[in-house]
This record gives C-alpha cells, sequence and structure tokens, in this order.
C-alpha cells in the first residue's frame, strides 16, 4: 500500500512538474524588460498609427502592430 501511494504521488508530480513549472520556463524570456524605446518614427514620436481599409488604431509605446489579411 504504501510504494502505490509512493508511485502516485510521483506521477502526480510528475504532471505538475510537466504541466505547470516547465511552460512557465518556457515563457519566462517572454517577461523580461524592454530594450530601449523605438525613436525611427519621424521627429523621434514614440506613437505609431496602424490604418488598413479606413481603420486607425493608435498603438501605445512599445506596442508592435501588424494587418493581416485573410482569403475568403
Amino acid at each position: 500500500m504504501r510504494v502505490r501511494r509512493l508511485v502516485i504521488w510521483l506521477a502526480a508530480g510528475t504532471i505538475v512538474l510537466t504541466g505547470v513549472v516547465l511552460p512557465l520556463a518556457v515563457l519566462r524570456p517572454l517577461g523580461r524588460a524592454p530594450g530601449p524605446p523605438d525613436t525611427s518614427t519621424p521627429s523621434g514620436s514614440l506613437e505609431r498609427i496602424l490604418a488598413a481599409r479606413g481603420i486607425e488604431v493608435r498603438l501605445p509605446e512599445r506596442w508592435d502592430g501588424r494587418v493581416y489579411f485573410i482569403s475568403g
């Protein structure tokens, strides 16, 4: 009975490790501090405007935006 409980606890620990800890470790680089601000826009302005088909969206600092068109 003790061996069976040990096996169950080890299996549960393995599931938690692979289901929670491993994905967090993989996603950790995405949470790093951003680099220097992008000054490639005219006059050093950080505001970006994304426009397509008559719709405009102002993007906040450090955001990136793209327009994708999906056919039919």
